[in-house]
């Protein structure tokens, strides 16, 4: 419940920050003389100088005045904090943020700004005030993702990373920690993640940083440009500081051409092509890294004036949280520092290690040739998540693997934690079967996460890519499983056939469903004898709409036309594609889509136009290119 006292300094609060200063003035001067005593008054008086007049030193003076007739007044506290936060003068604001260490304990922003007073100076120093801030308040994403920023820094990537992906499971849209977790998976060399992190942040907030790492991340879809960059990042892992696209072709061509030294003590010749071919791949990479770039257009706003902070959100008392309806993120084991400025353990103030690798001559040469016959698969072997993971269902693969990983052992699982109390029973039933504990053992996720608002499901398959059972999930506990031997039972079966189905269509929104839908929409119109299609033409592009209704006009494409049921798609970003054919295998038509809507058909006569036909045999030369793989 909150106190009358709060509650007359939130109504004061809000006519302040209506505009209303002088009645807030004369109902604080009010509360002063009523009770000269009492804090209200003072820290009401602190709050009109501090957003009202933006008088510093009056507001100091009655947040002074508030703390002496109440030394435990948090509102106080923060306020001091407001006032000279992000000021010249640090010193004050420590001050206030020591008080609030000592008398608000339990308050995250406390740590949290101690943290950030500490962060230019020391990080080994500011890192446990950010752990403790992101412990206090286990739900905010800024806490959670300032943490796991500073532990990246200190070269603790393993915490980084799980902290990081707590603070995208509250908050996926967090411009700042999307933006980090880009950079960082740019500089760690798996570039699949990068390129769609970069792409979710620019998406998030559209500026000049998003851009920067989009640009940067965009080559990396070359193999060459990413064989070359990961070969840079062995040669300059040991440097500290951002890793950018430059350092790393530095580092491809100094640390080959070092490589290359001793081929001249073989022959010159031998040794001169192999600086000269070097060289000439840093050239082709860095050709072909700006022809990718020349092609993105990216309109990015300029950063705006950054607008005085309103201390109201700040200070007003936040409401009682509901523990009950709060679902708590999964805890990561970490231990706790309850002091006030503890050190980091003795582990944490290492230096990381040098990688090795480095100094394995033959394991390069061996990576150039292997990294140029490879695809971009730097997803698979991340820590056993990606991105897609993080924004659903990497809690409910973490626990799989825990109890997969604790029947590998022969180890006892911890039911309370990962395995749901009411399905305990009947899975230790289960696993006394050797043929369904073995499937268990040797399974694996394979991302695709379903919600259905009460209960979470993962699909499961072998090493070789077989399904082998649906986990049900509620509340991030092992709920159930459906699948063939492991519920046999008529519900079972049923539930297992309609969840595939659910899956099925879940992921294939985004494999042409729509256009494929929207044609046969389209399709039936021309079929039927409505006479304006009016409904069909608004899957059609405007553009595209008076001549699309003049090809129709036309009886044989018409009928080829409404004869073409069979659909291949085929997406390459700018446009989608269907290649229709009817049941005889005639000659195919090509529907270009854009933003699910019909922009222009092809098809093989349809047009005198040589420019049409030619376009019509290149996308289809491209398009059984494409389904062909």
């Amino acid at each position: 419940m909150i106190s009358t006292r709060v509650m007359k300094f939130e109504a004061l609060m809000k006519l302040v920050d209506n505009g209303e200063l002088e009645q807030a003035r004369e109902i604080a001067q009010s509360y002063v003389e009523a009770q000269p005593r009492n804090f209200v008054g003072y820290l009401c008086l602190a709050y009109v100088a501090f957003a009202g007049d933006e008088d510093k030193v009056a507001a100091e003076a009655y947040v002074e005045e508030t703390l002496r007739h109440d030394p435990r007044c948090e509102e106080a506290m923060r306020l001091g904090v407001m006032i000279w936060m992000g000021s010249d003068n640090a010193a004050k604001e420590k001050y206030y943020i020591e008080q609030g260490l000592r008398y608000a304990s339990r308050e995250a922003f406390y740590p949290y700004r101690m943290g950030t007073l500490l962060e230019s100076r020391n990080l080994k120093e500011a890192a446990p005030y950010f752990e403790k801030a992101a412990g206090l308040d286990a739900r905010n994403a800024l806490y959670a993702g300032k943490y796991s920023n500073v532990m990246y820094q200190l070269g603790k990537k393993k915490v980084a990373r799980d902290y990081m992906q707590r603070a995208l499971n509250l908050e996926p849209t967090h411009a700042e920690n999307v933006q980090n977790f880009a950079q960082w998976s740019f500089e760690d060399g798996h570039f699949k993640i990068a390129r769609d992190l970069s792409e979710r942040a620019l998406q998030t907030k559209h500026d000049t940083e998003s851009a920067r790492l989009v640009h940067q991340a965009v080559p990396t879809s070359n193999w060459l440009v990413a064989t070359v960059l990961r070969i840079g990042l062995i040669f300059i892992a040991p440097f500290k500081g951002r890793k950018t696209t430059a350092k790393m072709m530095l580092g491809f061509v100094l640390g080959l051409w070092i490589l290359c030294i001793p081929l001249f003590f073989i022959n010159n010749l031998v040794g001169m092509i192999g600086v000269t071919t070097v060289l000439a791949l840093g050239v082709v990479t860095s050709l072909i890294s700006k022809a990718i770039r020349a092609k993105l257009t990216l309109d990015v706003e300029s950063p705006k004036a950054q607008v005085k902070q309103v201390a109201k959100p700040v200070i007003k008392a936040p409401p009682a949280k509901k523990v009950a309806e709060i679902q708590p993120s999964k805890p990561i084991k970490r231990e706790q520092n309850r002091e006030i400025n503890p050190p980091l353990g003795k582990k944490a103030m290492q230096p990381a290690k040098i990688n090795l690798k480095i100094f394995i001559v033959p394991a390069i040469i061996l990576a150039v040739i292997g990294f140029g016959l490879m695809e971009d698969n730097s997803a698979d072997d991340y820590d056993s998540y990606s991105y897609d993971d993080m924004a659903g269902g990497s809690e409910e693969a973490d626990n799989f693997f825990t109890i997969r990983n604790s029947l590998e052992n022969e180890e006892d699982i911890a039911q309370g934690d990962v395995i749901d109390e009411s399905f305990y029973p009947a899975f230790k039933k289960l696993m006394s079967q050797p043929k369904l504990k073995e499937q268990f053992r040797g399974s694996y996720t394979t991302g695709e996460y379903l919600d259905d608002g009460e209960l979470q499901y993962l699909k499961i398959e072998d090493d070789s890519g077989d399904l082998q059972f649906l986990t049900e999930f509620k509340d991030y506990k092992l709920h159930d499983i459906y699948g063939t031997g492991w519920d046999d039972t008529e519900a079972g079966k049923a539930r297992y056939t309609e969840l595939l189905q659910a899956f099925d269509e879940e992921q294939g929104i985004s494999d042409g469903v729509l256009e494929e839908a929207h044609m046969k929409l389209i399709q039936a119109s021309f079929a039927s004898n409505d006479s304006d299609h009016k409904v069909a033409l608004t899957m059609v592009g405007e553009d595209f709409q008076d001549t699309f209704t003049d090809m129709m006009n036309d009886d044989a494409v018409k009928n080829q036309f409404i004869a073409s049921t069979n659909f291949v798609f085929i997406d390459d970003s700018d446009y989608q594609y269907l290649k229709m054919t009817d049941d005889n295998d005639g000659e195919p038509l090509i529907a270009q889509f854009e933003d699910k809507n019909l922009v222009y058909m092809y098809g093989a006569d349809w047009s005198e136009d040589d420019e049409d036909q030619a376009r019509y045999e290149e996308i289809l030369s491209d398009l059984d290119w494409e389904d062909s793989l």
